[in-house]
């Protein structure tokens, strides 16, 4: 059980005494992500379901569920994905585009992903249903995660930083677990609207490709990214549904 307790540690903010050494515990945990993942959807569920039966508008109650996981998490996915926004869109390649992810500061691109991203995050949960809000959450994010975890597949872009150590602890095996977890949790939760994480795969490889090609691999960021574009793919798709 310590890769769980490790990917709790990792992915969210609640004090666990436990110390991670990535070149140890990485890759144990990963498979866990999405099951972390799926924690974290139904916390936001149930916060825009509680905030709803307490009589919020949809838009006040989507918006303090999403800053209650960012609270949770840390903003560790957005974080990447405005780093990697930055680095991808600067018009630099290869280890210039890395120095400018690596940069603590965000520019315009990665604000601007950023703000896109939160914003159809909140759009979206507010115009789900709000019997299925718990359920979508829990798969958007479920599946979002399984689909991160799958990047983790491909090369890493530096010989350092998280993904160097994805891709030295992380062997194929677990990244294969943590997709079928991942989608087997969301397949179960949405039967036959199974269909909307299609285009979320899509995206996913959209993110994945232009890593390569900009920087040859990816990083910690661009699982961040992919991650966190995906999720709103999802949620666009289930808001769809009416």
């Amino acid at each position: 059980m310590r890769g769980f307790v490790v990917a709790v540690a990792f992915m969210t903010r609640i004090p666990i005494p436990v110390r991670v050494d990535p070149d140890k515990d990485l890759g144990a945990a990963v498979p866990w992500f999405p099951v972390v993942g799926a924690g974290v959807g139904a916390l936001v569920g149930g916060v825009a379901w509680a905030g709803l039966e307490f009589g919020l508008p949809p838009l006040v109650a989507a918006g303090v569920a999403i800053a209650a996981s960012l609270l949770l998490t840390g903003a560790l996915h957005e974080d990447g994905l405005a780093d990697t926004f930055d680095g991808l869109g600067s018009g630099r390649a290869g280890a210039d585009a890395i120095e400018v992810m690596r940069d603590s500061r965000i520019g315009a691109f990665g604000a601007a992903a950023l703000t896109m991203t939160l914003l159809m995050q909140v759009g979206t949960m507010a115009s789900i249903a709000t019997g299925d809000l718990i359920e979508i959450a829990v798969a958007a994010h479920a599946a979002s995660r399984a689909l991160a975890v799958g990047a983790m597949l491909l090369p890493a872009a530096a010989s350092d930083g998280l993904g160097a150590a994805y891709a030295r602890t992380a062997r194929p095996l677990r990244p294969a677990f943590g997709i079928v977890v991942g989608l087997g949790i969301a397949g179960a939760i949405l039967r036959t609207e199974t269909w909307i994480i299609l285009p979320a795969i899509v995206t996913g490889a959209a993110i994945a490709w232009w890593a390569w090609r900009r920087i040859g691999g990816i990083t910690g960021d661009v699982l961040g990214a992919i991650q966190q574009v995906t999720l709103v793919t999802i949620l666009v798709g289930a808001a769809s549904l009416g």
